[in-house]
């Protein structure tokens, strides 16, 4: 249905987000600016509840706050996650997985594994009963303010999730999550607790600084990537998270990619509207987290 263009439907399989025709006249791109202008309005009605971080959030797209809780309540917490993943891996040991592309979810009884690639994604859903310190951490004010940073909305706490990362061997089966993307047309927020800390072999988090802004230069990309996507295209690209290339990063004069190593009790938080990537890693490395992601409905212009 034409019903489909507004609403946050990214795939250039459907047949009017796919258009040619229209995505020729320039559909792709007139998407991106109304939901860029819903955003700012969203986020200007909660302007004052958007604290310190708003300037880094607007110039960058993604910030990093070390010690992020006092140190007595985050020994607490890194214990009760520690041990939700702990019960993981004794139920359900990790595989591997040589099936290529994005895996389908496989449901556990403690919650989801999937992978990207060779790359395992295991998400542990989160108890209120007996997980006090993480539900705490949800609720968190700080926390709360800074999504509200990239999207003008509070984050749902039931989509909080602890979050651990299984490295495979990207030679043996590449983890597209490697290479430099965004997610969707529209900004929308993601952001990984750390607890444990991840150096630069565990596969940090790297982001293109600023590359969340709709500036002409990555107008005109993403248009001609629309145009390519509504023809005969790869899945990856039909699927609307489009993929770049270093080159193409460089011609749109953006800085280099910061790789976000970090402490244990370290917040990462990013607008994935701008370009990022999954860091290199040794095969079996891991990395564990409590994650969330806040993908809005992009056109509206009401903010909580």
């Amino acid at each position: 249905m034409v019903l489909s263009l507004l609403t946050s439907e990214k795939s250039f399989t459907n047949p009017w987000v796919g258009s040619e025709r229209l995505n020729q006249i320039g559909l792709h791109k007139a998407r991106m600016r109304l939901a860029a202008f819903n955003a700012t309005l969203r986020k200007s009605q909660v302007f004052y509840r958007t604290g310190q971080w708003r300037k880094q959030f607007a110039r960058d797209g993604f910030i990093m706050v070390e010690n992020f809780l006092p140190e007595n309540d985050f020994f607490r917490l890194q214990k009760e996650v520690s041990n939700a993943a702990d019960q993981a891996r004794q139920r359900t040991p990790s595989e591997n997985s040589l099936t290529r592309g994005f895996g389908a979810p496989k449901a556990r009884e403690w919650g989801i594994d999937r992978f990207d690639g060779g790359t395992l994604n295991r998400f542990i859903h989160t108890d209120r009963a007996t997980m006090p310190e993480t539900l705490a951490f949800s609720k968190n004010r700080k926390l709360q303010s800074l999504c509200r940073t990239i999207v003008g909305l509070p984050l749902r706490t039931s989509n909080v999730r602890i979050y651990e990362l299984v490295h495979g061997n990207d030679e043996v089966n590449h983890d597209l999550q490697k290479d430099f993307h965004r997610d969707t047309f529209f900004s929308s927020m993601k952001f990984w607790y750390f607890i444990n800390p991840v150096g630069i072999d565990d596969g940090p988090f790297i982001y293109v600084p600023g590359s969340h802004k709709l500036t002409p230069e990555r107008l005109d990309w993403e248009h001609k990537q629309a145009l390519h996507a509504s023809k005969d295209a790869p899945n990856e690209i039909k699927g609307g998270s489009f993929r770049i290339s270093p080159s193409a990063l460089k011609a749109m004069n953006l800085p280099a990619p910061v790789t976000l190593t970090a402490k244990a009790n370290t917040l990462v938080m990013a607008d994935t509207l701008g370009f990022h990537r999954r860091g290199d890693a040794r095969p079996g490395t891991s990395r564990l987290s409590i994650y969330s992601s806040n993908r809005p409905y992009p056109f509206s212009p009401f903010g909580i």
